[in-house]
């Protein structure tokens, strides 16, 4: 084995193994992250179990091939695959919860973010300052440091566990938010994409899971899979930050919105105004042939005249031979 992957962004590392700080030792790393942040199996593996403890809170357990058993605590309740689950490195085990320690027992038990641990342990200690999301790792049968393991990144979520939108009737195709490299945040559905850039993140997905909502995070690659997915195109969404593409102005903005009603509606005002404009210029340069032509004309009557010509009095003869013709042929025709 190559090394497990962090479960989620190593750079919010808080307390380690063995914090010296801590009055009881501590058996693993704390990664301080925002409530509702995906949490990642650290290898491949069988999800063992998925209790509650009033130290760890809900926490799921993943038991690896090579025999060692890794536990992610202070999860919320929901979301967390049953035990005998196969998974793997980058498999979402759940979400980060909160502590809570603002609220009564009753509406702790009510709330979704909970974290599931106690206010204090045995000790009278607060067991947890804010949300976290704390990573062991046992190997047979006692705690390891994790930080001699966890050497790799983290791992994508696996394609399975993406959103399939496409194949989701009409009705139920509803917006899901997405989270893109950990900074980005969208929802999106199909046919439509927009980036929310009105709220704090943590804010955002405080109220997704608030309201029992899937949140999914991921990185460039799974984000084109799904593009492609719910039938929105590639360009539309500017990776580097995040910004969309407003149809009606042609440019990427934060907070912007891209759907193919926009598309079509911009696409047709556009093709209007080709047409009009086509059409315009058609209708000049016929003009222009026909001022071309009566010059044209003129000049070669007068050569044929030898001095200048009354082009008003031969078009009012001409109407006029017209006329008396026309008359010759109606009394032909009453004879």
């Amino acid at each position: 084995m190559n090394g497990y992957s962090h479960p989620v962004n190593p750079a919010t590392l808080g307390s380690r193994f063995g914090d010296p700080k801590r009055k009881a030792f501590h058996f693993g790393d704390d990664y301080r992250v925002g409530v509702g942040t995906p949490v990642r199996s650290i290898g491949d593996g069988v999800v063992e179990s998925t209790p509650q403890h009033r130290l760890y809170g809900f926490y799921t357990t993943v038991r690896h091939p090579n025999g060692d058993l890794s536990t992610l605590n202070q999860l919320q309740r929901g979301h967390r695959p049953a035990p005998g689950t196969r998974v793997q490195a980058g498999t979402v085990l759940g979400y980060v919860g909160h502590p809570r320690n603002d609220l009564t027992e009753a509406q702790r038990n009510a709330d979704p973010t909970w974290a599931g641990c106690a206010k204090v342990d045995a000790f009278g200690n607060r067991i947890s300052s804010g949300p976290h999301v704390h990573a062991g790792v046992q190997r047979r049968g006692a705690w390891i440091n994790p930080a001699t393991v966890i050497t790799r990144g983290v791992a994508a979520i696996p394609a399975s566990q993406l959103p399939t939108l496409a194949l989701l009737p009409e009705e139920e195709a509803d917006m899901i938010p997405i989270r893109l490299d950990g900074k980005h945040i969208f929802t999106l559905a199909r046919g439509q994409i927009a980036h929310q850039a009105n709220q704090p993140m943590s804010t955002f997905v405080r109220n997704v899971h608030a309201a029992a909502d899937v949140f999914v995070e991921v990185d460039q690659g799974h984000m084109r899979a799904l593009l492609d997915s719910v039938g929105v195109p590639q360009g539309v969404v500017n990776y580097g930050n995040g910004h969309v593409l407003n149809p009606e102005s042609g440019k990427y903005e934060a907070g912007g919105m891209w759907n193919w009603e926009r598309q079509l509606r911009k696409d047709t005002e556009t093709a209007m105004n080709r047409n009009v404009a086509e059409t315009s210029a058609a209708f000049h340069q016929t003009q222009a042939t026909l001022a071309a032509n009566q010059a044209a004309t003129l000049t070669a009557v007068k050569g044929i005249v030898g001095g200048d010509v009354d082009l008003a009095a031969i078009t009012a003869a001409t109407e006029a031979g017209y006329a008396a013709a026309l008359s010759k042929l109606t009394l032909v025709a009453k004879s």
